[in-house]
Protein backbone atom coordinates (compact mmCIF):
# COMPACT_ATOMS: atom_id res chain seq x y z
CA UNK A 1 0.00 0.00 0.00
CA UNK A 2 3.25 2.59 0.96
CA UNK A 3 4.43 1.81 -2.34
CA UNK A 4 1.55 2.98 -4.45
CA UNK A 5 1.06 5.76 -2.46
CA UNK A 6 4.44 6.48 -2.68
CA UNK A 7 4.10 6.45 -6.40
CA UNK A 8 0.31 8.18 -6.50
CA UNK A 9 2.96 11.28 -4.75
CA UNK A 10 5.13 11.70 -7.72
CA UNK A 11 1.95 12.23 -9.93
CA UNK A 12 1.46 16.19 -9.35
CA UNK A 13 5.31 16.78 -9.97
CA UNK A 14 4.73 15.42 -13.49
CA UNK A 15 1.63 16.58 -13.83
CA UNK A 16 3.20 20.17 -13.17
CA UNK A 17 6.00 19.46 -15.20
CA UNK A 18 4.59 18.68 -18.32
CA UNK A 19 2.14 21.92 -17.84
CA UNK A 20 5.05 24.09 -17.35
CA UNK A 21 7.00 22.62 -20.36
CA UNK A 22 3.27 22.97 -22.39
CA UNK A 23 2.95 26.85 -21.48
CA UNK A 24 6.16 27.94 -21.25
CA UNK A 25 6.08 28.60 -17.60
CA UNK A 26 8.73 26.58 -16.81
CA UNK A 27 11.15 28.80 -15.12
CA UNK A 28 8.26 30.86 -13.68
CA UNK A 29 7.23 27.04 -11.59
CA UNK A 30 11.28 26.07 -11.38
CA UNK A 31 11.24 26.24 -7.80
CA UNK A 32 8.03 24.86 -6.88
CA UNK A 33 9.17 22.12 -8.74
CA UNK A 34 12.45 22.08 -6.97
CA UNK A 35 10.47 22.01 -3.86
CA UNK A 36 8.61 19.47 -4.84
CA UNK A 37 11.70 17.06 -5.89
CA UNK A 38 13.33 17.69 -2.58
CA UNK A 39 10.30 16.13 -0.79
CA UNK A 40 9.77 13.14 -2.98
CA UNK A 41 13.45 12.77 -2.55
CA UNK A 42 13.27 12.26 0.96
CA UNK A 43 9.91 10.43 1.44
CA UNK A 44 9.75 8.37 -1.99
CA UNK A 45 13.44 7.15 -2.25
CA UNK A 46 14.71 7.89 1.13
CA UNK A 47 12.08 6.63 3.50
CA UNK A 48 10.53 3.98 1.02
CA UNK A 49 14.35 2.92 0.33
CA UNK A 50 14.95 2.31 4.20
CA UNK A 51 11.78 0.01 4.11
CA UNK A 52 12.35 -1.87 1.28
CA UNK A 53 16.50 -2.42 1.13
CA UNK A 54 16.91 -1.80 4.51
CA UNK A 55 16.47 -4.61 7.70
CA UNK A 56 13.62 -3.41 10.20
CA UNK A 57 16.64 -4.20 12.98
CA UNK A 58 19.11 -1.56 11.14
CA UNK A 59 16.33 1.36 12.76
CA UNK A 60 17.63 2.21 16.08
CA UNK A 61 13.97 3.41 17.38
CA UNK A 62 10.66 2.85 16.33
CA UNK A 63 9.75 4.37 13.12
CA UNK A 64 6.18 3.58 12.96
CA UNK A 65 3.64 3.49 9.89
CA UNK A 66 5.00 4.03 6.80
CA UNK A 67 1.77 4.24 5.20
CA UNK A 68 0.41 7.28 6.63
CA UNK A 69 3.73 9.09 6.11
CA UNK A 70 3.13 8.34 2.00
CA UNK A 71 -0.39 10.09 2.91
CA UNK A 72 1.31 12.78 4.27
CA UNK A 73 4.06 13.12 1.31
CA UNK A 74 0.55 13.14 -1.08
CA UNK A 75 -0.94 15.60 1.00
CA UNK A 76 2.78 17.68 0.38
CA UNK A 77 2.78 17.51 -3.30
CA UNK A 78 -1.02 17.35 -4.33
CA UNK A 79 -1.29 20.84 -2.49
CA UNK A 80 1.92 21.92 -3.87
CA UNK A 81 0.19 21.16 -7.62
CA UNK A 82 -3.16 23.51 -6.63
CA UNK A 83 -1.03 26.53 -4.89
CA UNK A 84 1.49 26.35 -7.84
CA UNK A 85 -1.40 26.67 -10.39
CA UNK A 86 -2.78 29.39 -8.52
CA UNK A 87 0.33 31.19 -8.09
CA UNK A 88 1.56 30.89 -11.92
CA UNK A 89 -2.03 30.04 -13.73
CA UNK A 90 -1.75 27.56 -16.74
CA UNK A 91 -1.98 29.51 -20.47
CA UNK A 92 -2.70 27.14 -22.64
CA UNK A 93 -3.04 29.87 -25.73
CA UNK A 94 -0.11 31.46 -24.27
CA UNK A 95 2.64 32.13 -27.03
CA UNK A 96 5.64 29.51 -27.09
CA UNK A 97 8.17 30.98 -24.23
CA UNK A 98 11.88 29.18 -24.30
CA UNK A 99 13.07 28.35 -21.11
CA UNK A 100 16.75 28.32 -20.22
CA UNK A 101 17.81 30.07 -23.66
CA UNK A 102 21.81 31.18 -24.33
CA UNK A 103 23.15 34.13 -21.57
CA UNK A 104 25.30 36.74 -23.40
CA UNK A 105 28.61 35.17 -23.57
CA UNK A 106 30.61 38.08 -22.76
CA UNK A 107 28.76 38.21 -19.23
CA UNK A 108 29.43 34.77 -18.41
CA UNK A 109 32.62 35.10 -19.45
CA UNK A 110 33.13 37.73 -17.02
CA UNK A 111 30.82 36.04 -14.75
CA UNK A 112 33.31 32.84 -14.59
CA UNK A 113 36.53 35.53 -13.67
CA UNK A 114 35.08 36.82 -11.60
CA UNK A 115 33.47 34.28 -9.41
CA UNK A 116 36.69 31.72 -10.00
CA UNK A 117 38.39 34.50 -7.87
CA UNK A 118 36.07 34.39 -5.16
CA UNK A 119 35.96 30.82 -4.73
CA UNK A 120 39.62 30.75 -4.92
CA UNK A 121 39.13 33.49 -2.00
CA UNK A 122 36.53 31.74 -0.28
CA UNK A 123 39.30 28.14 -0.41
CA UNK A 124 41.90 30.05 0.95
CA UNK A 125 39.56 31.68 4.09
CA UNK A 126 37.73 28.71 5.16
CA UNK A 127 40.92 26.45 4.84
CA UNK A 128 42.67 29.72 7.20
CA UNK A 129 39.83 30.07 9.74
CA UNK A 130 39.76 26.27 10.34
CA UNK A 131 37.04 25.13 8.34
CA UNK A 132 38.79 21.57 8.02
CA UNK A 133 38.81 21.09 11.73
CA UNK A 134 35.87 23.06 12.43
CA UNK A 135 33.64 19.80 13.12
CA UNK A 136 35.67 18.20 15.62
CA UNK A 137 36.85 21.86 16.79
CA UNK A 138 33.52 23.54 17.44
CA UNK A 139 30.68 21.11 15.92
CA UNK A 140 27.96 22.84 14.93
CA UNK A 141 28.60 26.57 17.01
CA UNK A 142 29.91 28.26 14.29
CA UNK A 143 28.83 31.63 15.47
CA UNK A 144 31.63 31.13 18.19
CA UNK A 145 34.18 31.45 15.29
CA UNK A 146 33.59 34.81 13.83
CA UNK A 147 35.32 34.32 10.61
CA UNK A 148 33.31 30.91 9.84
CA UNK A 149 30.25 32.38 10.80
CA UNK A 150 31.19 35.14 8.51
CA UNK A 151 31.95 32.87 5.56
CA UNK A 152 28.55 30.65 6.02
CA UNK A 153 26.56 33.83 5.92
CA UNK A 154 28.29 34.36 2.46
CA UNK A 155 28.86 30.70 1.16
CA UNK A 156 26.06 31.37 -1.92
CA UNK A 157 29.06 33.54 -3.35
CA UNK A 158 31.99 30.15 -4.10
CA UNK A 159 29.12 28.70 -5.79
CA UNK A 160 28.48 30.79 -8.44
CA UNK A 161 31.43 29.19 -9.58
CA UNK A 162 30.30 26.57 -10.86
CA UNK A 163 27.03 28.17 -11.93
CA UNK A 164 28.94 29.93 -14.11
CA UNK A 165 31.14 26.95 -15.67
CA UNK A 166 28.14 24.91 -16.28
CA UNK A 167 27.36 27.87 -18.64
CA UNK A 168 30.58 27.57 -20.15
CA UNK A 169 29.70 23.47 -21.45
CA UNK A 170 29.89 22.62 -25.21
CA UNK A 171 27.13 21.16 -27.39
CA UNK A 172 29.33 18.13 -27.47
CA UNK A 173 29.81 16.40 -24.37
CA UNK A 174 32.81 14.77 -24.63
CA UNK A 175 34.55 17.68 -26.17
CA UNK A 176 37.96 18.78 -24.48
CA UNK A 177 36.90 21.69 -22.93
CA UNK A 178 33.65 19.47 -21.09
CA UNK A 179 36.74 17.00 -20.04
CA UNK A 180 38.30 20.03 -18.53
CA UNK A 181 35.53 21.72 -17.12
CA UNK A 182 34.58 18.58 -15.09
CA UNK A 183 37.73 17.38 -14.30
CA UNK A 184 37.89 20.73 -12.28
CA UNK A 185 33.98 19.97 -11.09
CA UNK A 186 35.13 16.36 -9.66
CA UNK A 187 38.51 18.25 -8.38
CA UNK A 188 36.54 20.35 -6.63
CA UNK A 189 34.38 18.52 -4.99
CA UNK A 190 37.64 16.25 -3.46
CA UNK A 191 38.51 19.33 -1.58
CA UNK A 192 35.16 20.63 -0.09
CA UNK A 193 34.39 17.05 0.74
CA UNK A 194 37.74 16.89 2.51
CA UNK A 195 35.90 19.08 5.61
CA UNK A 196 33.65 15.74 5.66
CA UNK A 197 30.69 17.99 4.84
CA UNK A 198 28.86 16.13 1.62
CA UNK A 199 26.72 18.67 0.71
CA UNK A 200 28.79 21.27 -0.12
CA UNK A 201 29.68 18.84 -3.07
CA UNK A 202 26.47 18.10 -3.78
CA UNK A 203 25.40 21.63 -4.26
CA UNK A 204 28.27 22.50 -6.26
CA UNK A 205 27.23 19.39 -8.58
CA UNK A 206 23.55 21.00 -8.65
CA UNK A 207 24.95 24.33 -9.48
CA UNK A 208 27.26 23.35 -12.10
CA UNK A 209 24.19 21.21 -13.59
CA UNK A 210 22.01 24.27 -13.27
CA UNK A 211 24.38 26.77 -15.00
CA UNK A 212 24.34 23.76 -17.86
CA UNK A 213 20.84 24.39 -18.52
CA UNK A 214 21.75 27.41 -20.46
CA UNK A 215 24.34 25.66 -22.47
CA UNK A 216 23.15 22.30 -23.63
CA UNK A 217 19.85 21.23 -24.28
CA UNK A 218 17.92 18.71 -22.65
CA UNK A 219 18.54 15.85 -23.23
CA UNK A 220 22.32 16.20 -22.40
CA UNK A 221 21.89 17.66 -19.24
CA UNK A 222 19.91 14.57 -18.29
CA UNK A 223 22.79 12.58 -19.51
CA UNK A 224 25.37 14.90 -17.45
CA UNK A 225 22.95 14.34 -14.64
CA UNK A 226 22.86 10.60 -15.03
CA UNK A 227 26.95 10.27 -14.97
CA UNK A 228 27.87 13.01 -12.43
CA UNK A 229 24.74 11.63 -10.30
CA UNK A 230 25.87 8.67 -9.90
CA UNK A 231 29.51 9.74 -9.42
CA UNK A 232 28.18 11.76 -6.59
CA UNK A 233 26.51 9.23 -4.94
CA UNK A 234 29.08 6.87 -5.00
CA UNK A 235 32.04 9.83 -3.42
CA UNK A 236 28.65 10.53 -1.02
CA UNK A 237 28.95 6.65 0.50
CA UNK A 238 32.47 7.01 0.34
CA UNK A 239 32.69 10.16 2.36
CA UNK A 240 30.67 8.59 4.66
CA UNK A 241 32.67 5.33 5.00
CA UNK A 242 36.17 7.42 5.07
CA UNK A 243 34.63 9.67 7.87
CA UNK A 244 33.31 7.23 10.44
CA UNK A 245 36.78 7.20 12.61
CA UNK A 246 39.06 10.53 13.14
CA UNK A 247 38.32 11.85 10.07
CA UNK A 248 37.48 15.56 10.97
CA UNK A 249 41.03 15.02 13.57
CA UNK A 250 43.39 13.91 10.62
CA UNK A 251 45.64 16.13 8.30
CA UNK A 252 44.75 16.46 4.69
CA UNK A 253 46.94 13.38 3.58
CA UNK A 254 45.49 11.11 6.08
CA UNK A 255 42.05 12.13 4.69
CA UNK A 256 43.13 11.79 1.45
CA UNK A 257 44.53 8.47 2.03
CA UNK A 258 41.12 7.23 3.61
CA UNK A 259 38.95 7.82 0.86
CA UNK A 260 41.40 6.53 -1.17
CA UNK A 261 41.18 3.46 0.80
CA UNK A 262 37.78 3.18 0.90
CA UNK A 263 37.29 3.79 -3.00
CA UNK A 264 39.47 0.77 -3.80
CA UNK A 265 38.80 -1.67 -0.98
CA UNK A 266 35.75 -4.21 -2.12
CA UNK A 267 33.30 -4.92 0.27
CA UNK A 268 31.05 -8.44 0.54
CA UNK A 269 27.64 -7.64 1.16
CA UNK A 270 25.81 -4.39 -1.08
CA UNK A 271 23.69 -3.22 2.02
CA UNK A 272 26.72 -1.82 3.16
CA UNK A 273 26.75 0.84 0.51
CA UNK A 274 23.04 1.21 0.21
CA UNK A 275 22.50 2.24 4.51
CA UNK A 276 24.34 5.01 4.78
CA UNK A 277 23.08 6.52 1.10
CA UNK A 278 19.45 5.69 1.54
CA UNK A 279 19.26 6.80 5.47
CA UNK A 280 21.09 9.99 4.35
CA UNK A 281 18.61 10.97 2.21
CA UNK A 282 16.07 9.82 4.17
CA UNK A 283 17.60 11.89 7.53
CA UNK A 284 17.97 8.85 9.46
CA UNK A 285 14.40 8.43 9.54
CA UNK A 286 14.40 10.95 11.77
CA UNK A 287 10.48 12.35 10.70
CA UNK A 288 9.51 8.64 10.39
CA UNK A 289 10.36 9.11 14.50
CA UNK A 290 8.42 11.72 15.33
CA UNK A 291 5.44 11.03 13.12
CA UNK A 292 5.25 7.80 15.15
CA UNK A 293 5.80 9.57 18.38
CA UNK A 294 3.04 12.18 17.47
CA UNK A 295 0.65 9.02 16.16
CA UNK A 296 1.27 7.28 19.54
CA UNK A 297 0.65 10.33 22.16
CA UNK A 298 -2.10 11.63 20.18
CA UNK A 299 -0.46 16.01 20.86
CA UNK A 300 0.02 18.67 18.14
CA UNK A 301 1.89 21.67 19.59
CA UNK A 302 -0.17 24.28 16.96
CA UNK A 303 2.26 27.42 17.11
CA UNK A 304 4.29 26.59 20.35
CA UNK A 305 8.05 28.85 19.73
CA UNK A 306 6.77 30.97 16.87
CA UNK A 307 7.06 34.20 18.86
CA UNK A 308 10.93 33.71 17.82
CA UNK A 309 10.19 34.51 14.66
CA UNK A 310 10.16 38.43 15.67
CA UNK A 311 13.96 37.77 15.31
CA UNK A 312 14.14 36.74 12.14
CA UNK A 313 16.00 39.36 10.74
CA UNK A 314 18.76 39.74 13.73
CA UNK A 315 21.99 38.06 13.30
CA UNK A 316 22.89 35.09 15.04
CA UNK A 317 25.79 36.46 17.26
CA UNK A 318 23.53 39.49 17.89
CA UNK A 319 21.20 37.51 19.47
CA UNK A 320 23.79 36.23 21.81
CA UNK A 321 21.83 33.85 24.53
CA UNK A 322 18.49 34.42 22.54
CA UNK A 323 16.82 30.69 21.85
CA UNK A 324 17.82 30.66 17.86
CA UNK A 325 15.07 30.69 15.57
CA UNK A 326 14.85 26.88 14.60
CA UNK A 327 13.59 25.10 17.22
CA UNK A 328 13.94 21.53 15.52
CA UNK A 329 17.23 20.60 17.28
CA UNK A 330 15.51 21.25 20.65
CA UNK A 331 12.68 19.46 20.16
CA UNK A 332 13.99 16.93 18.86
CA UNK A 333 16.17 16.06 22.03
CA UNK A 334 13.39 17.11 24.35
CA UNK A 335 10.52 15.91 22.79
CA UNK A 336 11.66 13.19 21.33
CA UNK A 337 15.04 11.57 23.44
CA UNK A 338 17.45 11.99 20.38
CA UNK A 339 20.58 12.97 21.70
CA UNK A 340 21.06 16.16 19.92
CA UNK A 341 24.33 18.26 21.07
CA UNK A 342 26.84 20.59 19.71
CA UNK A 343 28.60 17.82 18.03
CA UNK A 344 25.56 15.86 17.17
CA UNK A 345 22.54 17.21 15.21
CA UNK A 346 19.11 15.49 13.27
CA UNK A 347 16.60 17.16 10.98
CA UNK A 348 13.26 17.06 11.78
CA UNK A 349 11.64 17.29 8.36
CA UNK A 350 9.37 19.47 7.41
CA UNK A 351 6.85 17.39 6.85
CA UNK A 352 7.05 15.79 10.14
CA UNK A 353 7.34 18.87 11.89
CA UNK A 354 4.18 20.33 10.60
CA UNK A 355 2.45 17.55 11.51
CA UNK A 356 3.42 17.63 14.62
CA UNK A 357 2.17 21.02 14.43
CA UNK A 358 -1.32 20.35 13.76
CA UNK A 359 -2.33 16.94 11.91
CA UNK A 360 -3.19 16.77 8.44
CA UNK A 361 -4.64 20.35 8.24
CA UNK A 362 -0.98 21.73 9.02
CA UNK A 363 0.67 19.86 6.54
CA UNK A 364 -1.77 20.53 3.68
CA UNK A 365 -1.68 24.16 5.05
CA UNK A 366 1.99 24.55 5.31
CA UNK A 367 2.53 23.22 2.08
CA UNK A 368 0.78 25.46 0.18
CA UNK A 369 1.09 28.59 1.47
CA UNK A 370 4.97 27.23 0.76
CA UNK A 371 4.65 26.71 -2.62
CA UNK A 372 2.42 29.58 -3.37
CA UNK A 373 4.66 32.02 -2.09
CA UNK A 374 7.31 29.76 -3.85
CA UNK A 375 5.29 30.46 -6.73
CA UNK A 376 5.12 34.28 -6.61
CA UNK A 377 8.78 34.83 -6.24
CA UNK A 378 9.22 32.60 -9.47
CA UNK A 379 6.86 35.06 -10.92
CA UNK A 380 9.00 37.53 -9.61
CA UNK A 381 12.52 36.22 -11.24
CA UNK A 382 11.03 35.74 -14.53
CA UNK A 383 10.51 39.51 -15.26
CA UNK A 384 14.17 40.10 -14.26
CA UNK A 385 15.45 42.45 -17.20
CA UNK A 386 19.01 41.02 -16.59
CA UNK A 387 19.34 37.29 -17.90
CA UNK A 388 22.73 36.90 -16.44
CA UNK A 389 20.96 37.77 -12.61
CA UNK A 390 17.97 36.14 -13.17
CA UNK A 391 19.43 32.81 -13.82
CA UNK A 392 21.93 33.17 -11.29
CA UNK A 393 18.93 34.03 -9.03
CA UNK A 394 17.43 31.21 -10.29
CA UNK A 395 19.84 28.32 -9.78
CA UNK A 396 20.83 29.64 -6.67
CA UNK A 397 16.99 29.54 -5.24
CA UNK A 398 15.64 26.22 -7.00
CA UNK A 399 18.57 24.45 -4.61
CA UNK A 400 17.41 26.42 -1.43
CA UNK A 401 14.25 25.33 -2.22
CA UNK A 402 15.19 21.80 -2.80
CA UNK A 403 16.89 21.45 0.00
CA UNK A 404 13.86 23.02 2.51
CA UNK A 405 12.72 19.37 3.21
CA UNK A 406 15.13 18.84 5.94
CA UNK A 407 14.17 22.13 8.13
CA UNK A 408 11.95 22.94 10.74
CA UNK A 409 8.54 25.29 9.86
CA UNK A 410 10.10 27.85 11.64
CA UNK A 411 13.78 27.35 9.89
CA UNK A 412 11.83 27.38 6.37
CA UNK A 413 10.30 30.84 7.05
CA UNK A 414 13.40 31.86 8.17
CA UNK A 415 15.11 31.17 4.70
CA UNK A 416 12.15 32.30 2.80
CA UNK A 417 12.82 35.89 4.09
CA UNK A 418 16.03 36.84 5.92
CA UNK A 419 17.93 34.31 3.74
CA UNK A 420 16.27 34.55 0.84
CA UNK A 421 16.55 38.76 1.11
CA UNK A 422 20.31 38.10 2.10
CA UNK A 423 21.26 35.81 -1.10
CA UNK A 424 19.27 38.06 -3.43
CA UNK A 425 21.68 41.46 -1.92
CA UNK A 426 25.01 39.09 -2.19
CA UNK A 427 23.81 37.77 -6.36
CA UNK A 428 22.88 41.40 -6.81
CA UNK A 429 26.00 42.44 -5.73
CA UNK A 430 28.58 39.92 -7.70
CA UNK A 431 25.79 41.30 -11.18
CA UNK A 432 26.71 44.97 -10.56
CA UNK A 433 30.41 43.85 -10.34
CA UNK A 434 30.28 41.73 -13.53
CA UNK A 435 28.22 45.06 -15.37
CA UNK A 436 31.28 46.94 -14.27
CA UNK A 437 33.56 44.98 -15.86
CA UNK A 438 31.95 44.31 -19.25
CA UNK A 439 31.33 48.21 -19.30
CA UNK A 440 35.05 48.35 -18.35
CA UNK A 441 35.85 45.88 -21.02
CA UNK A 442 33.82 47.45 -24.04
CA UNK A 443 35.26 50.76 -23.26
CA UNK A 444 38.58 49.58 -23.32
CA UNK A 445 37.60 47.71 -26.53
CA UNK A 446 36.35 50.94 -27.98
CA UNK A 447 39.54 52.72 -27.80
CA UNK A 448 41.22 50.56 -29.27
CA UNK A 449 39.19 50.40 -32.83
CA UNK A 450 39.23 54.40 -32.66
CA UNK A 451 43.04 54.37 -32.41
CA UNK A 452 44.48 56.31 -35.45
CA UNK A 453 46.26 53.94 -37.51
CA UNK A 454 49.96 55.18 -38.20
Amino acid sequence: MELSLGIFAILPLIILLILSLVDGGLERRFLTLSYMAGQLLCWTIGVLGCFYFIPHASHNYPVGSYELSMILVNLITWSSLIAGLIAVPFQKNQKQYQPFTTLPTQQTACGLKLTAILSILFLCANYYAGKLYAYANFGNQLEEVPTLYILHELRILQYLFFFFMGTQLHSVLLSLRNIILMGILLFSILLVNLTGTREMGVQALLFFLGGGLYAVNFKQIIKLFLGLGLFAIVFFIIIGFARSENFFDSNIDSRLQRIWQELTTSRSHWLEYGKPFFFRVSEDLVGQLVIHNVTERSQFIGIENFERITNIFLPTFILQDTLPIDDGPERLRDHHALPISNFYTANITFLADSFERGSYAFVLATSFLLSYWLGLFGRYLHHLENPVLKAMMLIAFAYTSFRLYPHSVLRVINIMTYEFIRDMILIGSVSSLMGIMVNSYSTQHTIQQNKPTS
